[in-house]
């Protein structure tokens, strides 16, 4: 199955050759398992949007088949913009380090959705082929094959946290807050915990969040609003920086997750 760009000056970008080591490898581990959502059709080529559970220990037994492993998951999201895929490859490399690892006892499971924006990455774009806006439009819009899937996975994951990760044109890292409560709190300590071993030569600021995105369309309807984090990271970084920051991040937050899972969120900023 060939995925050809539209922009003949960049080379044919191709989901079966970025996905298929990943679920090759998956099939062979206990610790993480992939599912392709979909499948669904645009320009007559056919997408599927991926999915990966990174499981605890508790939850490799019971949770395979669902999209969920319970009260515990938090979900990680990048790939809204299809021009830079590094983010995208970098939530792949720490699902690939995962499926070699041991598991993490009391860890959290984390439900990754590295590449949400499917066509947009094969074709380069920052927006679908279609022209919509995929991290921003409200995710209840119809007739998008995209956010039905991601709005299906929000309503029926039981999602205790979104994470969302991606590339800015900022000079500095930042760490947005859906809650302004939550900036309130001492998990504001907790919080700028996480990124403590970074590079010591940046800093990570933490504010309240400028822009929500457009899965808040679904909170109205969930049992419980989740939280909501957004690191925005410069897209002027070298891709092993990048690299980096993501993957100390992410192992910082499956492992200190508790306060995190455990905080009483009842609105959005």
């Amino acid at each position: 199955m060939c995925y050809p760009t539209n922009n003949p000056d960049e080379p044919p970008r191709n989901l079966r050759t970025l996905l298929r080591p990943i679920i090759e490898q998956c099939e062979e581990s206990t610790l993480v398992v992939a599912h392709l959502l979909g499948p669904f059709h645009r320009d007559g080529r056919t997408y599927a949007l991926p999915r990966f559970l990174r499981l605890n220990e508790t939850a490799m037994n019971g949770a395979l088949a669902t999209s969920s492993c319970g009260a515990s998951t938090i979900a990680i999201y990048s790939g809204f913009d299809g021009r830079d895929g590094r983010i995208t490859q970098c939530c792949l490399e720490f699902l690939q380090d995962a499926i070699f690892g041991t598991p993490v006892a009391d860890a959290a499971c984390l439900a990754f959705y590295p590449l949400c924006n499917p066509s947009g990455w094969v074709n380069s774009l920052a927006i679908t082929p279609d022209r919509v806006d995929l991290l921003n439009s409200p995710w209840t819009m119809r007739g998008v094959p995209e956010l039905y899937l991601l709005e299906f996975e929000l309503r029926f994951g039981g999602y205790k946290g979104l994470v969302f990760i991606d590339t800015v044109a900022e000079s500095k890292a930042t760490l947005e807050i859906s809650d302004n409560t939550l900036l309130e709190s001492d998990l504001l300590v907790h919080l700028q915990s996480i990124c403590t071993d970074q590079d010591p030569t940046e800093a990570l600021e933490i504010c309240a969040m400028k822009q929500t995105a457009g899965c808040v369309a679904v909170f109205d309807d969930l049992p419980e609003y989740p939280w909501l984090l957004r690191l925005r990271l410069p897209e002027a970084w070298s891709y092993d920086k990048l690299r980096l920051w993501v993957s100390r991040f992410l192992h910082k937050l499956e492992i200190s997750h508790n306060r995190l899972l455990n905080y009483p969120h009842t609105s959005v900023a």
